[in-house]
């Protein structure tokens, strides 16, 4: 399972991106819910639109494990990428400022 998180590229580099994700705002994420295919290398565009608030997007197996992947914090109007391949499972996701910004990833 490698996971890499990376700075926005130049908007002509932008990778081509599996799925995406937007924190919006009044602190909220704009789904709850995120499948992805299971032992798949995928990019998730991160896009945070929530005006002057801080965000990133995390992903852990519990809620007691440790990040398996980490954005850095940013604020809007602002793009990140990351790259996932993860195992058959439930995940969840979260925005480690605000813990309850948080959903369901889940690799089948």
């Amino acid at each position: 399972m490698t996971n890499t998180a990376s700075a926005s590229p130049a908007a002509t580099d932008q990778p081509k991106f599996y799925t995406e994700l937007k924190a919006i705002p009044s602190i909220m994420f704009d789904k709850n819910e995120i499948v992805i295919p299971a032992g798949q290398e995928i990019t998730l565009r991160f896009v945070n639109q929530d005006l002057g608030i801080e965000h990133n997007f995390s992903v852990y197996k519990s809620e007691v494990d440790d990040a398996i992947v980490s954005i850095t914090y940013c604020r809007a109007d602002c793009v990140r990428f990351v790259t996932l391949n993860l195992d058959p499972g439930e995940y969840r996701f979260q925005c480690d400022i605000h813990p309850s910004m948080f959903g369901r990833l889940t690799a089948t």
